[in-house]
């Protein structure tokens, strides 16, 4: 299969030109974490706010608990982004606003004959129906002495049968996805996420992520540190991005693991 690399001055024509938010575009051939660089780098020179860094290939990056994410190369995204934390959100709800510009670019650009299959599980997991096709990480950061957070979107494309990571995953393609190419989803991602971040209201986002969750009103098993769980039915999400049980139990963080 041939898999064209990404143009870098196309990109940036397509995505720094009119931008209020992004100011900076580097693509890089290989990396070992796109988020990695953008912390080591941010508020430098190189690398200043509203950078953009997208990688052909991650052989280092990194999701939740530490789990490896690897992809063969230009098979996928690998982008991260560092952006002034939002005055008027909270920025535990950021990674949500991440999920959601990575599911409306989806659903509008993939083609698919069913664009709502593409859902958001609690809490940074990009689903097509029950298969992991992307996955958000943010980290919270200070540059000169400001708050500031690097976000980072991982999302199979091309990936075949034969090269998913886990049996869990999959990929537009696998899912029938007519369309492949990763810089028509790299710009709609993008400007998605700038039209939330430039215009963040708590209410409307709790709302839409609601709408996109494929978590709430299931039965769910809470994976939590130190080898506890707790199980029950997901009923919400809080102001604080955390969610609800209906026995009331709230979880800020942990494994999620859908129960049929």
């Amino acid at each position: 299969m041939e898999r064209l690399a990404l143009d870098q001055r196309q990109l940036r024509s397509m995505i720094l030109d009119g931008s209020a938010l992004w100011h900076h575009l580097e693509l890089v051939e290989r990396t070992g974490s796109t988020n990695a660089d953008l912390i080591a780098g941010a508020g430098a020179e190189h690398f200043p706010l509203g950078s953009i860094l997208i990688a052909e290939e991650q052989f280092a990056g990194r999701g939740r608990l530490d789990r490896s994410w690897t992809a063969p190369p230009r098979s996928g995204l690998a982008v991260s982004v560092l952006i002034a934390s939002p005055s008027n959100l909270e920025a535990t709800l950021v990674p949500l606003l991440v999920g959601i510009a990575a599911v409306r670019a989806i659903r509008a650009r993939a083609g698919l004959s069913k664009p709502e299959r593409a859902v958001l599980k609690w809490p940074n997991d990009v689903m097509i129906d029950d298969g992991k096709v992307g996955g958000v990480l943010t980290h919270q950061i200070a540059v000169a002495g400001k708050k500031a957070i690097v976000a980072g979107l991982g999302l199979n494309i091309s990936l075949t049968s034969d090269e998913l990571p886990i049996p869990s995953a999959t990929s537009l393609q696998i899912e029938g996805a007519r369309e492949l190419d990763r810089s028509v989803y790299l710009a709609a991602f993008l400007r998605e996420l700038e039209n939330m971040l430039l215009h963040p209201r708590t209410d409307s986002l709790i709302a839409e992520y609601t709408s996109l969750s494929s978590t709430i009103g299931r039965e769910v098993l809470v994976e939590l540190p130190g080898m506890k769980k707790h199980r029950g039915i997901a009923t919400s999400i809080d102001l604080s991005g955390a969610l609800v049980l209906a026995d009331g139990y709230v979880v800020s963080a942990g494994d999620v693991v859908h129960l049929r």
